[in-house]
């Protein structure tokens, strides 16, 4: 893989935002992923990627079934899952953020897309949020940790099946406001 590129926060957000510009819906947080991760193969990654669906196809054409996982060895499907959608205020407090190192923009990066895991299964296991009593939705936030005693917190709503970030603070930054959401 394209290390240098997939690992840049940055080239992330300038990924992010040309997908969300676009006509249409926004992409799940999964296939935002998906989309980055094939945007940044290298030759021998694409060609091994090609040479396994060819080999799926044909077991699926040969009425063979997946050798790797028989179908009682599969776990159970999870109660409930959540999209994870990031709004364009997210992304752009995660790069003013994220410093200027290459190291902190990596480590920053990889914990809030750690976090956000959480968020898919349980976003109803988050607290309110300091800022809840001036929104008129409801508004959550998750905790996660960068640096030793450094908290952040990616404020979040719940809107049907899907969990949208509408903001993240990092330690010692004022409560949002509801005029701080207006894009």
């Amino acid at each position: 893989m394209a290390t240098d590129r997939m690992n840049d926060l940055r080239a992330f957000k300038g990924f992010i935002e040309g997908r969300l510009a676009g006509a249409g819906d926004a992409p799940t947080l999964d296939e935002a992923l998906i989309d980055w991760q094939l945007a940044n193969q290298d030759d021998v990654e694409l060609q091994g990627a090609v040479e396994a669906i060819r080999e799926g196809l044909a077991d699926a054409e040969a009425g063979r079934r997946d050798r790797r996982s028989p179908p009682q060895a599969r776990p159970p499907a999870a109660p409930m899952s959540y999209e994870i959608k990031l709004t364009r205020r997210a992304l752009d407090d995660l790069d003013r953020l994220a410093g200027e190192s290459r190291a902190e923009i990596d480590h920053l990066t990889r914990r809030f897309f750690e976090a956000l895991a959480r968020l898919e299964a349980m976003p109803l296991s988050c607290g309110l949020a300091y800022e809840d009593r001036l929104f008129r939705e409801e508004i959550r936030h998750l905790l996660f940790k960068v640096h030793k005693g450094r908290s952040f917190r990616a404020l979040f709503s719940i809107r049907g099946d899907a969990v949208w970030v509408l903001a993240v603070r990092g330690p010692g930054e004022r409560p949002i406001r509801p005029e701080d959401l207006d894009d």
